[in-house]
């Protein structure tokens, strides 16, 4: 297909998700639906953590990431300045979650969860390589 521009295209009318969109996966060509790719989005990649203090990894970069910290005792979630996307985390044990900033990240709100069950989400305000704005969304449970 020659290159053509977005404007010159015909209008194709609603889409009901059994249009079928090519991808490029590992060096080879792959046929998704609309459906399929929608359903990638929007379902979360959990990720619980039984082991105590934890530090955000390149994996929970994603965007969709729900980040479980189930401990007894207290723990943090350290957010490195690599960390771009929104993430939600959830205290899911007794031990009292806290948020902390690497170098270069500002966290604004509060860090600290009230207990079992409560949820916070980061959502990146400012993110550029060298330091990273971050708002804490989340009411207690």
């Amino acid at each position: 297909m020659a290159d053509t521009k977005i404007s010159s295209m015909t209008a194709i009318g609603a889409i009901t998700g059994a249009e079928i969109a090519e991808c490029v996966q590992s060096g080879s060509n792959k046929k998704w639906t609309f459906a399929d790719i929608a359903a990638w989005i929007l379902t979360p990649t959990i990720n619980t953590q039984y082991d105590g203090d934890y530090t955000l990894q390149p994996v929970d970069n994603d965007g969709k990431t729900y980040l479980r910290m189930h401990y007894p005792t207290a723990n943090e979630v350290l957010v490195p300045l690599s960390q771009t996307r929104t993430i939600t985390i959830r205290q899911g044990d007794t031990g009292t979650t806290t948020l902390v900033a690497d170098t270069g990240v500002t966290l604004n709100g509060n860090p600290v969860f009230s207990g079992a069950g409560d949820t916070k989400t980061l959502v990146p305000i400012y993110v550029d390589g060298f330091e990273s704005d971050w708002d804490i969304i989340g009411a207690s449970a």
